[in-house]
C-alpha cells in the first residue's frame, strides 16, 4: 500500500498524518520527536500492517454510514475477480478480513467516493 493510501485512511479515521517532524534536543545528545501539526511526541504513522491497525480500521469502518455499501461492492468485485481468474467463489467475505487486503479495499472505496 502506498503512503498516499495510508495517509487517506489515517486522516479519514480522524488522526493526524505526521508530515513535519521536529527533533527537539535536550540534555546531552538526547532528543525526542514532535509533530509540527498536532504537537504529539509519538509520531509514528499507521502502517496498516499490524493487528492493532487492522482492528482500529475495522472498528472505525464498521461505524461509518457507508459500511453496508462497502461490503456489498467489495464482495461483488471480489466475486467477479475470482471468477475471471478461474478461482472458486466460496466465501468472498473472507477476503475482506485479510489484514493485508482490507486496508487496500477501504482506501480504494474511499477514493472512489471522492
Amino acid at each position: 500500500m502506498t503512503n498516499d493510501k495510508r495517509r487517506l485512511l489515517t486522516e479519514a479515521m480522524g488522526e493526524c498524518w505526521h508530515d513535519g517532524i521536529a527533533y527537539i534536543y535536550y540534555n546531552f545528545n538526547k532528543y525526542y520527536t514532535k509533530c509540527h501539526k498536532c504537537c504529539k511526541t509519538d509520531v509514528n504513522n499507521r502502517t496498516f500492517t499490524t493487528p492493532d491497525d487492522f482492528f482500529a480500521l475495522w472498528n472505525w469502518a464498521k461505524g461509518q454510514e457507508w459500511w453496508d455499501e462497502f461490503i456489498f461492492i467489495s464482495r461483488v468485485n471480489m466475486d467477479d475477480t475470482l471468477e475471471r481468474e478461474g478461482k472458486p467463489v466460496v466465501n468472498s467475505f473472507l477476503g475482506l478480513v485479510d489484514k493485508d487486503r482490507f486496508p487496500e479495499l477501504v482506501a480504494e472505496f474511499l477514493e472512489g467516493r471522492k
